[in-house]
């Protein structure tokens, strides 16, 4: 899910990938929170494509946890059985240049975005308009690399503080640490991919420049209000360090966090629901396996 805040400190929340949010003194301020969430579907043919095994819990807990502390979510979600947040804002897509191009359609003025979404990393270089038909000879399928979401809303000039994910199958730390230092991210969340895909708990750990915070196995509910709470206090420390110093030092560009940008409503103080009293939907397409 991707998730992004507007107006106010907000997140946004990819569908299996990301999310932005605001805060104040550990809450959350009124704001559009985007998320990612879900695996994204690379049609091959009308009835075949390439996608991964991600359930997109993960990505919808990580929305929940924003809302609870009062963000106003937008969920950008792939392909999925789960029902959304009903006071989140629903985007449905289905590839991964429709979760692309919905994340660049909200990210502007977000604060936070987590980068939740298990986007294809690959999609074929034009899908086959009729149904491919089975023959005894092999079949080759020439592949693209799909548009890198995460370093696109990281590279931004005043983007949102930027949490990634990686779901490895061995060598987490050197992975999570090497992706967080390349895609230039204070932030990212790593686990291995065969003890959470699929199931209703997780363990993980967080890594920023402090180095490595494991989370514990828990539900994912908790685990995703864990990774919240840190990103909070992580831009929280951030933001006080930029206020400290010297105007001409202090850092701008991905990763920011700046309260002062954000004006809530003089009666604004601690939590709030969404302000989405009726969020809108998309419908997903008809024909999608």
């Amino acid at each position: 899910h991707e998730s992004f805040i507007r107006g106010y400190p907000k997140a946004f929340v990819p569908a299996i990938g990301s999310c932005l949010f605001g805060h104040n003194d550990d809450t959350l301020r009124p704001c559009d929170y985007p998320s990612k969430t879900r695996p994204t579907f690379e049609a091959i043919d009308p009835v075949r494509g390439i996608t991964n095994l991600s359930s997109g819990k993960m990505g919808y807990a990580i929305a929940e946890a924003a809302m609870a502390l009062g963000a106003d979510v937008t969920l950008v979600s792939g392909p999925t059985a789960i029902a959304p947040p009903a006071a989140a804002h629903f985007v449905y897509v289905t590839s991964a240049a429709d979760m692309f191009n919905a994340v660049k359609a909200h990210v502007e003025d977000s604060d936070f975005f987590f980068g939740v979404a298990a986007v294809a990393d690959y999609t074929p270089l034009a899908a086959e308009s009729r149904k491919l038909k089975k023959s005894a000879e092999g079949k080759e399928i020439r592949l693209r690399p799909t548009e890198d979401i995460l370093a696109y809303v990281a590279r931004l000039e005043h983007g949102p503080f930027c949490v990634g994910f990686a779901a490895e199958s061995e060598d987490v730390a050197r992975y999570a640490q090497e992706k967080r230092v390349r895609k230039k991210i204070p932030m990212i969340v790593a686990n291995l991919v065969q003890h959470a895909v699929g199931r209703d708990d997780n363990e993980v750990t967080i890594y920023d420049d402090d180095g490595a915070h494991p989370v514990p196995r828990a539900p994912k509910s908790k685990v995703a209000r864990a990774i919240v709470s840190h990103a909070l206090d992580l831009a929280g420390r951030r933001a006080k360090t930029a206020a400290a110093a010297p105007l001409n030092a202090r850092p701008i560009g991905p990763g920011r966090y700046t309260p002062s940008n954000r004006t809530a409503p003089a009666s604004s103080t601690g939590p709030v629901s969404s302000h989405r009293s009726s969020p809108p939907r998309s419908a997903p397409p008809e024909g999608l396996p």
